[in-house]
């Protein structure tokens, strides 16, 4: 029997202080898992994971743990959304730019 967990259990989380330079990330995500094991495989250099920290339930893992220099992290704003008056607006401005 495959043990599940529920959404809820599925976190990730990411921890940094000011003294260290690597963050560590947390996951019990398989999504997340897939993601960061394909970032050790491909750039072994800034991403590992700490196989001694791994948790798993009848041969499945359902957590583990990774670190990576804390300068990695990206936070991104939302994307713009535009209204289509706005939209018109940018494109009428671009063609009056692009006339002179």
């Amino acid at each position: 029997m495959a043990y599940t967990l529920t959404k809820a259990e599925r976190e990730t989380i990411i921890t940094f202080n000011e003294a260290s330079a690597d963050a560590v990330l947390y996951t019990a995500s398989p999504i997340m898992m897939r993601r960061m094991d394909k970032l050790c495989e491909t750039a072994p250099e800034n991403y590992r994971e700490h196989t001694s920290r791994r948790e798993y339930v009848d041969g499945e893992y359902i957590s583990k743990v990774y670190s990576f220099p804390k300068e990695l992290i990206m936070l991104r704003p939302r994307k713009r959304v535009l209204s289509e008056e706005q939209k018109q607006a940018a494109i009428e401005q671009l063609r009056q730019n692009t006339q002179r």
